[in-house]
């Protein structure tokens, strides 16, 4: 029987290395993709959330548009500082029942709306139109909360400012704020 031919011990020695280093270099590899795949979850986790307060901002938008739509929801007999709700109970910190509107057909799943209307001081405020009676307006909010019922956690909450004109009751928005960009 005849054997191939030997290899010295310094062939033997290079060979070990050769392995030391792509072993080393695979395992640099795996610690790079493991990196890169956790970096993508953590934006993707990142943009559903995103997506979902922009979700809850766009319903608590529309949801102030129907509040708006009925001029019932802006009682004059409301005092300077009450507020009306759908219905009266601690947290809402409402005196007056009987806020009507119409939730959007298509509101995400997951989701509670909470609707005040509270009257603002001034009582009135009288804008000249150009015509012989100024116009009479009285001053109030509508804030929207949008909170997300399996964490309990505010999804999106809006404040809008809007006059009501004592005579047509139609009411003109005065001022929008996001209560994240503008703190309460």
């Amino acid at each position: 029987m005849s054997e191939g031919p030997l290899r010295s011990p310094s062939i033997q020695i290079c060979a070990g290395w050769a392995l030391i280093m792509v072993l080393v270099c695979m395992l640099i590899m795996n610690g790079l993709a493991v990196t890169l795949l956790h970096s993508a979850s953590l934006q993707l986790r990142y943009s559903s959330n995103l997506e979902r307060q922009l979700e809850a901002l766009v319903l608590a938008d529309s949801v102030t548009n129907a509040v708006l739509e009925r001029p019932e929801n802006f009682p004059d007999s409301l005092s300077i500082g009450a507020a009306q709700c759908e219905a009266l109970d601690e947290a809402s910190l409402c005196e007056v029942k009987g806020l009507t509107y119409a939730l959007p057909s298509l509101q995400p799943a997951g989701l509670e709306v909470s609707v005040r209307v509270e009257r603002r001081a001034p009582t009135s405020v009288q804008v000249e139109t150009g015509e012989e009676e100024a116009v009479v307006y009285n001053v109030y909010e509508v804030d929207v909360e949008i909170t997300n019922r399996s964490s309990g956690s505010v999804a999106a909450r809006t404040i809008t400012g809007v006059a009501v004109p004592r005579a047509t009751g139609i009411p003109k928005t005065l001022y929008w704020r996001e209560s994240a960009i503008d703190a309460v």
